[in-house]
């Protein structure tokens, strides 16, 4: 029965947009229409602006989307970082010349982190990034990103985790 929700609103978008364009009626600014799907029933609620969004208030800043402050990678690049499990780090930590970089946000190293890390947030990670392969090669070491579950590490393909001898 969930299999045709998906059709069912985009037929009511679509309607909406054949309205609005015909000038045939108004859009639902400032109302919200639910669909239960279970009962087939639609209710239709108001909603306010708020006055402290950046889009919605009376003078928006934000006039188009833009790119999030913090970088992302691509579905492709996170496939191509090498994950490992705490035992794994724990020998590359035992044999040395490992540099641990933790990519979360202050607030979050400040909770919890490993003793031998360096808090690098992701949003200076690319900024840094030279400078910590260079170093790491200097000591002809590796670099293990951390981070808590496993996305910000995953950087353009010149930072992500690997030997950097190579």
């Amino acid at each position: 029965m969930l299999g045709v929700l998906p059709g069912i609103l985009a037929t009511v978008q679509a309607t909406g947009a054949v309205k609005l364009l015909a000038g045939l009626s108004e859009p639902l600014l400032g109302r919200l229409l639910m669909v239960d799907a279970l009962t087939m029933r639609f209710d239709e609620f108001k909603v306010t602006r708020r006055s402290d969004c950046a889009v919605c208030e009376d003078q928006p800043t934000i006039h188009v989307p833009r790119e999030s402050a913090a970088p992302t990678c691509s579905a492709d690049q996170r496939g191509r970082v090498q994950h490992l499990r705490p035992a794994d780090l724990r020998r590359l930590l035992a044999r040395g010349h490992v540099r641990v970089i933790d990519v979360r946000e202050p607030a979050e190293f400040a909770t919890a982190c490993l003793p031998e890390s360096r808090n690098v947030p992701f949003g200076r990670l690319l900024r840094d990034l030279p400078a910590l392969l260079d170093a790491a090669r200097a000591r002809g070491g590796e670099i293990v990103f951390l981070c808590r579950r496993g996305a910000r590490h995953a950087v353009q393909s010149r930072g992500r985790s690997a030997r950097l001898g190579a």
